[in-house]
Order: structure tokens, then C-alpha cells, then sequence
């Protein structure tokens, strides 16, 4: 237990805090460096913005909510509601202080351990999450494309705010690295299902064998650790009931569709002005996408930028930077306040 805690003090040590700060100090001052501060008088503080600011504080709440109603259901309930929260909590937390969003899994498994599951199952536990978020990632950009179309990769208004931080070139580069990334993530998630499903000694095989090609010496001991994780993932999961998985998608869908949502509502709030929700839903999308490249700590820069370059169209003037900020708040930095207040509880906690 003390090592344990030992490890996770180190991981989440209040000192890594300070490198995401630093970086949305100067994310913050590129967004606000030549805006006109009567941009914040545009927003009009009337009932339309109490409630759709009311909206995206619930659908962040509900993104949280979801994740634990998952983790209870991959624990198989033997971890309470409260230590769920507390997890989950946690482990955004961790996401948040390192790039890329499987950044907190190290963490996570930790956390898990400490809850008493063996580390088998922890690792196993970490492995369906992801399984289970690249496969609500992989359906949604299909549905979107049916719903939209075109449409879904078409920017033909390029808004004051994009021109002014130089991201407006971006627009005819976001189908290319939108599907180039789906596509490799898609042989990614096909290889998961092979493992989960299909054979997972075979692919345990491959995963050993590639761990001792020289070119591939530096992830030696990754390579031949997933390895041995898929057969336990497997000999855990792949004998579930179907109700068990339709139920763990449910909750991976709508905290992910939560997720989104919060960029609906603060949009709405910012701008007065009911917006497009299929529109927002395949923004934010592309946002993702984006953020799942391991550049900065929780997509620091590249979220708040994108947010602006894809969705400033939808909000007049300079209102779209204002609601980056605002996004970021509901959607990242509370991580950092909460993951600081929560760790030295839930560490004094048997």
C-alpha cells in the first residue's frame, strides 16, 4: 500500500501542476493578446445565458457520472459510488497532467490496485475503457458523415478570430489528419477486438515477437507487457453477457456525447443564439481527434485553438475566444482543482 501511494504521489505530485498552468498562462495570453475587452460586454448576461451555462455545467457533471456508472459496471460493483468518483476523479486528473488522453492509465491501474482489484484485473479494467472509447470514436465519424455529408468537412466561413491566430489555413489540412488518424486508430481498434474475441494467445505471440525485432528495442518491455494484458483482458471480459456490454457502451456514449455537449451549451451561452447541435457534435470531433496526438499535457494549445478555428463561426466577433476559456474551465482545468483537492483525502482513506 505505501509503495503504491508512493507511486502515485510521484505521479500526480502537485509539482507537474505547475507545467499546465504555465502552458494555459501563455495559451491564455496568445488567445487574448490583440482582443478588445469589450468582447466580454457582447455577452449578454439575460436568462437564454443562465441556462445554457446551467446546461454545460450538467453535461460535464453527467460526463463524470457516466465514466463512474462504467467503472462500477467493469468492476463488477465491487468498488463503492463514492471511491468510483474519487477514481474517476483522479484519473482525469492524471490525464490532464500528462499529453495525450491514455496519459492517467499508469495512474489508473494504481488506483485500482489500491481499491483492492488485482492487478491483473486493473490492467484489464484500464484496456476495455480504452477499447470501449475507440469503439464509440470509430461509429461516431460514420453517423456523422450520414447526418452531414459533406458538409461534415466544409468550412466556408473563416471568422475574424481564426484570420487573426493564423489558424484559418488549417481548414483545408482537417480531412486529411482527421482521417488519417481515424484510419490509424480504426487498425488499432481492430486489433483490440481481435484480442478481446478472437484469439488473444495469437496476438500475445505477435505483440512478444515484435518485442524482440532491435528496431523495436526501446518499447521491448511495453510490447511484451501487452501482450500478457490482452490474455488477461480476454479470460476477464470475453465471457460477459451481452447486457453487460450494451450497458458499458451506453455509459461510454453518453459521456462522451456529454462531452461534447459542453461545447453546445457554452457556444449557445456565449452567443445568445441557439446553434446548429449536429454541426457543434462534429466540431468537437475534430477537436478530439486533434488531442489525441501526445504534443502537451491534456491537449493544452491545441484544444483552445482548434476550439476557435472550428467553432468561432457560430459565435459573432471575438466571442468565440471568450468561450474557449470558458470550455477549458468546464472541461479541463476543473481536473486540475479537483485532482489537487481530492488526492490527499482519498490517500488518507483505508
Amino acid at each position: 500500500m505505501e509503495k503504491n501511494d508512493t507511486q502515485l504521489k510521484r505521479i500526480l505530485s502537485g509539482r507537474k501542476v505547475l507545467l499546465p498552468l504555465m502552458l494555459s498562462l501563455i495559451v491564455f495570453v496568445i488567445l487574448f493578446r490583440n482582443i478588445s475587452f469589450h468582447s466580454f460586454l457582447d455577452i449578454k448576461l439575460n436568462i437564454v445565458f443562465y441556462v445554457a451555462m446551467c446546461g454545460a455545467i450538467g453535461m460535464a457533471m453527467l460526463r463524470d457520472m457516466a465514466y463512474v456508472w462504467r467503472l462500477r459496471l467493469l468492476s463488477d460493483n465491487s468498488i463503492s459510488w463514492k471511491k468510483c468518483l474519487q477514481i474517476v476523479l483522479l484519473w482525469e486528473f492524471a490525464s490532464a497532467l500528462t499529453p495525450s488522453a491514455v496519459g492517467g492509465s499508469v495512474a489508473a491501474v494504481l488506483m485500482l490496485e489500491r481499491e483492492k482489484i488485482p492487478l491483473g484485473k486493473s490492467t484489464s479494467i484500464i484496456l476495455v475503457t480504452a477499447f470501449l472509447d475507440e469503439l464509440v470514436y470509430i461509429l461516431v465519424m460514420p453517423i456523422l458523415f450520414l447526418l452531414m455529408g459533406d458538409q461534415l468537412f466544409n468550412f466556408d466561413v473563416i471568422c475574424p478570430d481564426a484570420i487573426q491566430l493564423y489558424v484559418s489555413s488549417w481548414y483545408g489540412e482537417v480531412k486529411t489528419i482527421v482521417i488519417a488518424i481515424y484510419a490509424f486508430l480504426f487498425l488499432v481498434y481492430v486489433v483490440m477486438f481481435y484480442g478481446l474475441f478472437v484469439d488473444a494467445r495469437a496476438l500475445k505471440k505477435a505483440y512478444h515477437f515484435l518485442s524482440r525485432i532491435s528496431l523495436l528495442s526501446r518499447w521491448q518491455q511495453t510490447l511484451y507487457q501487452a501482450g500478457d494484458d490482452i490474455v488477461i483482458a480476454s479470460e476477464t471480459f470475453s465471457k460477459k453477457p451481452l447486457s453487460f456490454w450494451i450497458n458499458s457502451f451506453f455509459a461510454t456514449f453518453l459521456s462522451w456525447s456529454a462531452r461534447y455537449m459542453v461545447a453546445f451549451f457554452v457556444v449557445w451561452a456565449v452567443s445568445g443564439l441557439l446553434p446548429n447541435l449536429i454541426e457543434i457534435y462534429g466540431r468537437q470531433y475534430f477537436i478530439r481527434t486533434l488531442t489525441i496526438l501526445p504534443l502537451s499535457p491534456g491537449g493544452i494549445g491545441i484544444a483552445e485553438i482548434a476550439f476557435v478555428a472550428f467553432l468561432c463561426q457560430f459565435m459573432p466577433g471575438q466571442l468565440s475566444r471568450v468561450a474557449a476559456l470558458i470550455w477549458r474551465l468546464l472541461s479541463y482545468h476543473i481536473y486540475l482543482i479537483l485532482g489537487t483537492i481530492v488526492l490527499p483525502f482519498w490517500l488518507r482513506e483505508e
